[in-house]
C-alpha cells in the first residue's frame, strides 16, 4: 500500500489523473460480479465465502446447477446470504 501511495504521489498533472483513474477502475471491478461482470456483488455462499450477484446465483439455483461459480463448491437456497459491500 505504501508503495502505491508513493508512486501516486510522485506524479503530477495528467499523469497523476490517469493513474487514479485507472486506480478506481481497479478497485469498483473489485466489486462487480464474477459471472456477469455487470452487477454488483450482493450475496455471499457461507461454504466458501465467494461473492456473486444475487440475479447470477438465483439463475444457478433454478436450474440446478448447484455449484459455486468461482470454485465449485456444491451449495444449496440456505448456503446464500445478503451481503452489503
Amino acid at each position: 500500500m505504501r508503495t502505491k501511495v508513493a508512486e501516486l504521489t510522485s506524479e503530477t498533472g495528467e499523469a497523476a489523473i490517469q493513474k487514479l483513474r485507472d486506480e478506481i477502475k481497479d478497485c469498483k471491478a473489485i466489486l462487480k460480479c464474477g459471472v456477469c461482470f455487470d452487477r454488483p456483488k450482493e450475496v455471499v455462499i457461507v461454504k466458501c465465502y465467494h461473492l456473486f450477484c444475487n440475479p447470477c446465483i438465483q439463475r444457478n439455483l433454478e436450474i440446478r446447477h448447484r455449484k459455486c461459480p468461482g470454485c465449485g463448491t456444491a451449495f444449496g437456497q440456505n448456503d446464500v446470504r445478503l451481503v452489503k459491500i
